[in-house]
């Protein structure tokens, strides 16, 4: 990773970049401080931060942070270093659906109802916490 990566935001250590949309650029990291907790930094890109999605993504983080549910991937938090934005949450090993869905030579019926219906009871928790989750893609499960 070049150094300048590396200086983005002063408290984390970025480790790998994960992936890449128009609106942020998403890194494995840690925090200076806690070194032994691995963390997802989704680091928003500013050409495309308004105050109004400042102010969502503030809004939107900490209605999520409230909900308990196994099933949801929680944000830590929303912060600004520097002029960066950026958010917050645990790192946990695994795979997207699509690249998991890309090992099958089939999904069984079974399968995808059971994912189907985990997904649906997981947007509806979210939807009950009037949010409305705006990311649902492959890539996102």
């Amino acid at each position: 990773m070049p150094k300048e990566e590396k200086m983005l935001i002063p408290s984390y250590v970025l480790m790998q970049k994960l992936g890449e949309s128009p609106q942020a650029i998403v890194y494995k990291a840690f925090h200076k401080k806690n070194p032994q907790k691995i963390l997802v930094l989704k680091v928003l890109k500013t050409g495309y931060l308004s105050e109004h999605l400042r102010l969502y993504f503030q809004q939107k983080t900490e209605h999520l942070k409230v909900l308990n549910d196994t099933l949801l991937i929680r944000p830590c938090s929303f912060e600004a270093k520097e002029g960066v934005y950026f958010i917050t949450r645990g790192y946990f090993e695994g795979i997207p659906i699509n690249e998991w869905a890309r090992t099958q030579a089939k999904i069984s019926l079974n399968d995808f109802f059971i994912i189907s219906c985990l997904l649906a009871q997981v947007i509806n928790k979210v939807h009950e916490a009037g949010i409305i989750h705006g990311g649902i893609k492959p890539h996102n499960i």
